[in-house]
């Protein structure tokens, strides 16, 4: 890691590397990501690597988990192939709390 850096983004989750991406897009040079130690991050790094649910709890972080998710399928690496694929996932309940929370996941998907 350097150890000075213009533009400093703490995480490197969906969040913290759609950032770094725009930034660079937009000219700067000098990001550094920094990420903490896996598996307890803290962020969705830590329970989800490669996985972006496309709902949430808030309407703004359905709308830019779905414009990441848009973005991402755009990517190649650097050997030419595509850097994101969506390739599903299934959640399972195991509780009855577990299911409230499936459920209201739903209906923000359908809103």
């Amino acid at each position: 890691m350097p150890t000075q850096a213009d533009t400093v983004i703490v995480g490197a989750g969906i969040v913290g590397c759609n950032i770094a991406y725009r930034l660079t897009e937009l000219g700067r040079e000098d990001v550094v990501v920094g990420q903490g130690p896996m598996p307890t991050t803290g962020g969705s790094s830590s329970h989800a690597p490669g996985i972006m649910f496309q709902t949430a709890d808030s309407k703004i972080l359905t709308k830019f988990a779905n414009y990441s998710r848009k973005l991402y399928s755009t990517l190649e690496g650097q050997d030419g192939e595509q850097a994101y694929n969506e390739v599903g996932g299934i959640e399972v309940a195991w509780s009855e709390e577990r299911m409230d929370f499936l459920q209201r996941r739903v209906e923000w998907g359908k809103a």
